[in-house]
């Protein structure tokens, strides 16, 4: 049973299962307990795992946000009528055949028989088989919205097993040319702002997408390794030509670039690690902000929590919240919800978040598994490194990077956290730029 403090929280659970709104609500909550309570928050989170997994489950099912991207593919593919169309977004956003009918002064029978000309178009025959295919061609509607509002085209290529690996590139199309490995929250599309300091700078960004973002291939559940994800960027390298060249890792980015260079030292010139994280050990848990540690100690000891609280949060961005996702997910780092302050940042933002949420929360707790762990080790190569790093970066200190990488230069950035990238690009850039 329970702890009756917890109950609050589980209703949250599935408060936010049904209504993908109140997901904010139960962050804030989770927030609030690492920060009031951390010594009791374990025992008080614990619980919520079977909960959360159900949460998850409801939330699958739930109302899908209407675009008008997916009303024209439906149309395209389906060739479905105006009136079709309607009555399927009004199911889709949670309205019954009844309330539909009521709204258009219709009668329900005519609302039925409309609906059933619209299952005839298609190879379903129930109500919920088309609602289970309209939300599947949703997600991919809202990928391929995020892809086309990026500043550069997407590039295809096929490895030798037959598996994609896409980039897009931004700034200079001449200049030096620049693997850049995106970060979890984030995928691999850029703001114009961004590109255009990669321009300023003399800089080609290739943004690469990362297996399971933005048209790359997913990995298969046994094909997760760095070492086997490294081999692909190697081989993507290798087929575009491309000449020994600076790797920036972008916070959770930075131990891909890691590992890239500890498998290919070769095709590596340089590391540049930007916002990003240090191996945790168990020495290291003291020195951690108070909510990082509680986080830190209930992926190790309550590893179940992690998927279906990232599936919410999925479903969260994909009924049309990507923006307020950004800033929940940064409420409680003042430097960093500076910067989403900037209108027109956080919308130019928006393709990236909903690109990771469509990558799907797998994708997402594999990173955060990764930064929790001590991947020390993958530091263990010969390519030169040099952090970026903001000293206002309250969930990194720039202390820790400083001892972690106590042999290499570390270029601290002021008044700048964990989205050093997007507000401070030149920054950045000028620190790429000086690789010889």
């Amino acid at each position: 049973m329970p702890n009756p403090e917890a109950h609050p929280l589980i209703a949250l659970c599935y408060a936010s299962g049904t209504d993908a709104r109140r997901f904010p609500e139960l962050m804030q909550a989770i927030h609030d307990i690492t920060q009031q309570a951390p010594e009791r928050a374990v025992e008080l989170l614990g619980p919520l795992e079977p909960h959360l997994q159900q949460a998850a489950a409801i939330s699958t099912r739930m109302p899908s946000a209407w675009t008008d991207a997916l009303a024209e593919s439906l149309q395209g593919i389906f060739g479905f009528s105006k009136t079709e169309l309607q009555i399927i977004a009004a199911l889709l956003q949670g309205d019954s055949l009844a309330e539909f009918a009521a709204q258009r002064h219709r009668s329900l029978h005519t609302v039925r028989t409309q609906l059933k000309s619209a299952l005839a178009r298609t190879p379903c025959r129930t109500q919920a088989e088309l609602m289970l295919l309209v939300r599947g061609l949703a997600l991919v509607a809202a990928q391929e919205g995020a892809a086309a509002e990026t500043a550069g085209d997407v590039v295809t290529t096929e490895l030798a097993d037959g598996r994609r690996l896409c980039h897009i590139e931004y700034g200079a199309p001449d200049g030096q040319p620049v693997l850049l490995l995106h970060t979890a929250l984030l995928g691999p599309e850029l703001p114009s702002s961004v590109a255009a300091a990669a321009r300023q700078s003399g800089l080609r960004i290739l943004a690469l997408a990362r297996p399971g973002y933005a048209g790359s291939s997913p990995p298969p559940p046994d094909d997760t390794d760095l070492n086997v994800v490294s081999g692909r960027i190697g081989e993507w390298l290798m087929r575009h030509d491309l000449p020994p060249l600076p790797v920036l890792g972008n916070v959770v980015g930075a131990i891909y670039a890691h590992a890239l260079a500890q498998a290919c030292p070769q095709r590596v010139k340089r590391v540049v690690v930007c916002a990003g994280p240090v191996p945790l050990t168990r020495a290291h848990d003291e020195t951690l902000p108070m909510s990082r540690r509680v986080w830190l100690q209930l992926v190790r000891r309550q590893p179940g929590l992690l998927l279906p609280f990232a599936r919410l949060g999925v479903g969260y961005v994909h009924t049309g919240h990507a923006r307020r996702f950004l800033q929940t997910a940064y409420r409680a780092h003042p430097t960093d919800v500076a910067v989403l302050d900037d209108k027109t940042l956080v919308e130019e933002l928006c393709p990236a978040v909903a690109s990771a949420a469509a990558a799907g929360a797998e994708r997402f707790v594999e990173a955060v598994r990764l930064q929790c762990r001590d991947w020390g080790t993958l530091r263990q190569h010969s390519v030169p490194v040099t952090a970026v790093h903001g000293t206002a970066d309250e969930i990194v200190d720039i202390g820790a990077v400083r001892a972690f990488y106590a042999t290499e230069a570390v270029t601290p950035v002021a008044e700048a956290g964990q989205l050093l990238l997007y507000a401070k690009p030149q920054a950045v850039f000028a620190e790429v730029a000086r690789t010889p």
